[in-house]
């Protein structure tokens, strides 16, 4: 599903490639390897040239011993850092972000958590 939805989109935004694909919203149906496995074939067939994921995503749906954190300018790692702080959402604010995400996805592809 990962490949047909990104070449898809491709498609639609008339190039061979995007420079970074994110997994922002996971699809629990689907296995974790299936989802890798197809993000490492667009990578290797030169869709992607980098793949990535959410540091929400990471933080809130997966049990990750360390984060890398990125960021363009100080601000924006003074930023991430102050996030990290805080820890983790709640189950009400996941299940409340996951309702509006709902409504306003659009056409955006399911990926896994």
């Amino acid at each position: 599903m990962l490949l047909s939805a990104l070449e898809n989109s491709l498609r639609q935004l008339r190039t061979d490639s995007v420079d970074i694909c994110y997994f922002h919203t996971p699809d629990y149906k689907v296995r974790l390897e299936e989802s890798l496995a197809a993000m490492e074939e667009a990578v290797r067939a030169g869709m992607v040239r980098y793949a990535a994921t959410s540091k929400n995503w990471l933080l809130h749906h997966t049990t990750a011993d360390c984060l890398v954190l990125g960021a363009s300018s100080a601000a924006q790692l003074e930023a991430n850092l102050a996030a990290m702080e805080e820890g983790r959402l709640s189950e009400e604010a996941l299940r409340a972000a996951e309702t509006v995400w709902q409504t306003l996805r659009g056409p955006a592809p399911k990926y896994n958590r």
